[in-house]
């Protein structure tokens, strides 16, 4: 008798409880469709950017040959475009020039980017139609506005509006954000990433664009740079770098060691001219940032010379061996720093200015299925670089230094490591972090090592253990879920 009592309370306590727990499976996979919907809003849903790229315009629209650029943040628009095509069409008389005009002087006519129809956006446009080299085509600027003081003078009557801040004020994008495969002309997705261009760890860095103006007073997005090494070459100077589309601009620290390089590895003179077999040359120069390599032909450094005196390049002469070639990387003036994008070719970028991060991957090599996600809280799915944590910086223009008023970058525990491995020195309380000027900061040996570390020397593919951006919580994993309450719910059936 009291084993009978005891079996029906037993079997209606287990009633009771698949009862529940089929309501919790209920809950779960409400919750992960919602996830998984908010995942993937944008595969749902109408995007202009899947149908169309580029500069489009005029009524109905006419798509115009286009390319992205990071040394702009406004559109260039010529008198005369050409279409994809091969039609011209001809921009709207504009009346009094100014350096930058706004979106009234094309009167009637619309202008597209995207597929979005644009508003309340500044342009420039060349004066003379006719003149030598003049482009046809339309370039729009990936770079923003830091502070807007600088473009506050009595020739620009009107606020200068970067494309991506017109973008982002006409609420088609939910941050000042856009995705790149590099030196791709006009493959860009603003403030959406595409998982499917990318293989391999998407790598987070921080964007330090706050410290950073070229000349226009556009700010870049802005890496920081720990060092650059190669054969017999080591060089370290935490500084932040400005992304442009070809021009390198380095401190005296980093410009010295690399001109002494080439000096002894090929002959270079003091003028910085040499024989143009150097654009032949195999050797790599590795750029560190966060503990991160990036390496580039030694040949990039160099342009062809039309005459020993001038190392601008030339690109109607096709140069050989018995060709002079220049030097042409720069070295830091009035506070701007550069790399040229060709140190990243090959590579997938990414850029969230409202939440200062950057992410570097590399290009698919496959073809693989279109995943596009919005960026909006940081970088979905990007891991840590390295040394992500430690990379802090801070700026200060009020010391001057033996140059004279001179920004001063310093770095606050920034660890030293060892080039071409990125171990760093020491795994406990010897670990060299310290909080100093980059002014005095120490060269590490960049020789490469046969020490067995226990990591891979190619960092753009090693696979890192850091977590994933904040921005990828939309992305869950359902398989363990299921798993342990299909196996509770039939651990139940059979009793």
């Amino acid at each position: 008798m009291q084993f009978r009592i005891f079996f029906f309370f037993l079997r209606s306590f287990i009633l009771h409880m698949q009862t529940a727990f089929l309501f919790l499976v209920a809950v779960v996979a409400a919750n992960l469709n919602v996830a998984n919907s908010r995942r993937f809003s944008l595969l749902e849903r109408d995007d202009p950017q899947e149908k169309s790229k580029g500069f489009s315009f005029g009524s109905p629209p006419k798509s115009i040959l286009t390319y992205a650029s990071f040394d702009a943040g406004v559109l260039n628009i010529p008198p005369v475009m050409l279409t994809t095509n091969f039609e011209n069409v001809t921009l709207p008389p504009l009346g009094q020039r100014f350096d930058y005009f706004n979106s009234s002087q094309l009167g009637n006519q619309t202008a597209w980017l995207n597929g979005y129809k644009l508003s309340n956006f500044s342009f420039t446009s060349p004066p003379y139609p006719d003149s030598l080299f003049q482009p046809h085509y339309v370039t729009y600027g990936l770079s923003i506005i830091s502070d807007e003081s600088l473009f506050e003078t009595f020739s620009q009557p009107n606020p200068v509006i970067t494309v991506i801040d017109s973008l982002y004020g006409s609420g088609y994008i939910e941050s000042r954000s856009f995705s790149y495969v590099v030196n791709s002309t006009d493959d860009v997705l603003f403030g959406e990433i595409d998982h499917g261009k990318y293989e391999g760890p998407l790598k987070k860095f921080k964007s330090y664009h706050p410290w950073s103006e070229d000349e226009q007073g556009f700010s870049h997005p802005t890496i920081l740079l720990d060092g650059i090494a190669g054969k017999n070459l080591s060089a370290y100077y935490p500084i932040p770098m400005e992304i442009t589309d070809g021009r390198w601009q380095l401190p005296d620290e980093l410009y010295y060691p690399l001109f002494d390089h080439f000096q002894r590895t090929y002959g270079m003179d003091d003028d910085g001219m040499l024989s143009c077999s150097v654009l032949n040359s195999t050797e790599y120069i590795s750029f560190y940032f966060s503990g991160e390599e990036y390496r580039v032909q030694a040949g990039s450094f160099f342009g062809l010379s039309i005459s020993p005196n001038d190392t601008s390049s030339s690109f109607d002469t096709v140069p050989n061996e018995n060709s002079t070639c220049g030097f042409v990387v720069g070295q830091i003036d009035e506070f701007t720093t550069g790399i040229s994008a060709e140190l990243f070719l090959g590579q997938y970028l990414v850029v969230d200015y409202d939440n200062m991060e950057i992410a570097i991957a590399p290009t698919a090599t496959k073809s693989k299925p279109q995943t596009i996600e919005i960026i909006s809280t940081g970088i979905p799915s990007a891991t840590p670089a390295k040394y992500f944590t430690y990379s802090e910086v801070y700026y200060s223009c009020s010391t001057p230094d033996l140059v004279g008023e001179r920004e001063v970058y310093s770095t606050w525990y920034h660890p030293s490591y060892s080039f071409y491995t990125g171990e760093r020195y020491g795994p406990s309380a010897t670990e060299s972090f310290y909080s100093t000027q980059t002014s005095s900061a120490p060269v590490t040996s960049a020789e490469p090592t046969s020490t067995n570390t226990g990591e891979s020397t190619n960092h753009s593919t090693k696979t890192g253990s850091s977590s994933s951006s904040k921005a990828a919580g939309n992305i869950q994993t359902t398989g363990g879920i299921f798993a342990f309450v299909t196996f509770f719910l039939s651990a139940l059936m059979i009793l």
